[in-house]
């Protein structure tokens, strides 16, 4: 941890670490917050662990960025050994303060709760902020089995990350004038929900409008009630939607993928979230879970909203190069029609298609941050120096891939969807932009080229009738599972300027993809 940052500062972050790993224990995917206390006005000062009370691990293994967190907390404890009480008694007045800060700010109605991760805020009932708590938990151990190999864990997470929780929608617009000026008077400009770099906070309401009507603040319900209270009204998907997208933008925030105080790829930032945050799982589960975990397999299934967006968008807009447009964005806007579906579109492509080099972009990106001027000439010049510059060839095969998609939707084979919409398009069997060169062979077209080299004729074997090697002939990836994870080989340049051979990732194998030639 960086010496500047105050002792207070440790003390606050690694009394937020020690919950999570002593008395919070959650689960790697379906974490659940803690208990949450009945309304303390003050709230009194929790207890920071000291070095006679050693820290006890969870029964599960630790993951990586709980072992950041333990080694940080004996790193405190060490600190403390030399500590006067007076200092200790003083941070402890300190937290405190920061907690009874937060809750003057909401308002007159707040109430809060701490989980492993997140310090909630809250006029809502204590159900629905425990469901939000319970998703956004979700999502933090989501993003952390995604780069946990990568080890993207920076000094961002000494700051504890605040989610304000409104069940009023005057009172989220309030506090968002509050926060944004006149920067979002224009109302299609204007968020449901939002992340703040400044002070880490995640901000969003209850869009279904159920409970600023719900008087009993304290009534129990379960996780599944509460998610089918919300799915089963008319905004209630993108009320969750919401919930997932802001989560994803403050994990991966604090966990140093984008950087808080420079510029980030803009398309990449809503990008990510954007994969995130389609709603999957049962409402038992929340109504949000992408992660298997016997499998160890995160399934992010088709983003249908955004699915919509962009094929409405690809209909009518007359603008040349879009894709382009898009990665050059500075700031990415709600009333901007290209910005969202496209950065949706193009994130998702290629984390079907090309995983590897879209990790390599990202790592790279957050290798040089902080970035306090990025303008969208450089932009444009980074996209292109790791996907290419075809942007034409790039924009078919997005409106290829977003048509096959919706033939996936209606039960369409994903290998068939993906042939037809090439065929529409006039489009070669396998991608040549977006880094990716060449077709997967099949087994048989392997086979034969071993048996061709066994025998002894087999420098003959590849010679035409006038001497020249006749071209390969590509694979017809039959197979769905080959069609949506093709291995390709692109000369994509490395971070050090080298050209280097890289085969397509399996889907489902994002892991080890994004750790790939990158050292912890």
């Amino acid at each position: 941890m960086s010496p500047k940052i105050s002792f207070v500062r440790r003390c606050l972050a690694s009394f937020i670490a020690a919950f999570a790993i002593t008395f919070c224990a959650l689960s790697a995917v379906s974490a659940a917050p803690a208990k949450w206390p009945t309304i303390p006005q003050p709230p009194a000062p929790p207890r920071i662990p000291t070095p006679s009370k050693p820290i006890e691990p969870p029964s599960r293994p630790l993951s990586p960025i709980e072992m950041e967190h333990a080694e940080r907390m004996k790193q405190l404890a060490e600190v403390l050994k030399e500590t006067p009480q007076e200092q200790q008694k003083s941070a402890q007045e300190e937290l405190a303060e920061f907690l009874k800060k937060l809750l003057d700010e909401f308002g007159p109605d707040a109430r809060y709760g701490i989980t492993s991760r997140f310090i909630f805020v809250y006029d809502t009932t204590d159900a629905y902020a425990e469901w939000c708590a319970t998703l956004m938990e979700r999502v933090a151990s989501t993003y952390e089995t995604f780069v946990s190999r990568v080890r993207l864990v920076e000094d961002g997470l000494a700051d504890p990350m605040v989610v304000f929780i409104f069940a009023k929608k005057e009172n989220y617009e309030a506090y968002l004038r509050k926060i944004a000026g006149s920067e979002f008077e224009n109302e299609t400009q204007r968020p449901v929900g939002f992340y703040d770099h400044a002070s880490n906070r995640s901000v969003f309401f209850d869009l279904t409008g159920q409970e600023q009507n719900i008087v009993d603040r304290t009534a129990r319900r379960t996780l599944e009630e509460v998610a089918n209270d919300v799915l089963k009204t008319p905004d209630g998907d993108q009320n969750l939607s919401t919930i997932i997208h802001e989560a994803t933008h403050q994990v991966a925030f604090n966990y140093g993928l984008f950087s808080r105080q420079g510029e980030n790829p803009s398309w990449a930032v809503e990008g990510l979230s954007t994969l995130f945050e389609a709603p999957s799982g049962e409402p038992k589960d929340g109504g949000w879970k992408v992660l298997d975990e016997k499998a160890r397999m995160i399934r992010f299934p088709i983003n249908k909203r955004r699915l919509m967006e962009f094929q409405q968008f690809a209909s009518t807009t007359n603008e040349g190069q879009p894709v382009k447009k898009c990665v050059g964005l500075e700031k990415i806007r709600g009333d901007e029609p290209c910005a969202y579906p496209t950065s949706w579109a193009l994130f998702y492509y290629l984390y079907r298609y090309n995983p590897k080099v879209l990790a390599r972009y990202l790592t790279d990106s957050a290798a040089v941050q902080p970035r306090l001027s990025y303008s969208s000439r450089e932009r444009v010049y980074e996209f292109a120096y790791y996907f290419g510059d075809d942007w034409d060839g790039m924009w078919l095969e997005l409106r290829a891939f977003a048509d096959a998609l919706e033939l996936e939707l209606k039960g369409v084979d994903p290998a068939e969807a993906e042939k037809q919409t090439r065929a529409k398009y006039n489009l070669p069997e396998v991608s040549v932009v977006f880094g990716r060169k060449g077709a997967k062979k099949n087994a048989a077209e392997r086979k034969s080229e071993t048996e061709k080299k066994s025998d002894g004729g087999a420098k003959q074997s590849v010679a035409g009738v006038d001497g020249q090697k006749e071209p390969a002939k590509k694979s017809a990836l039959t197979d769905a599972a080959d069609k949506t994870k093709p291995a390709s080989k692109p000369a994509v340049p490395s971070a050090g300027g080298k050209s280097s051979e890289k085969k397509s990732a399996d889907l489902d194998d994002w892991l080890k993809e994004w750790s790939k030639d990158k050292k912890p």
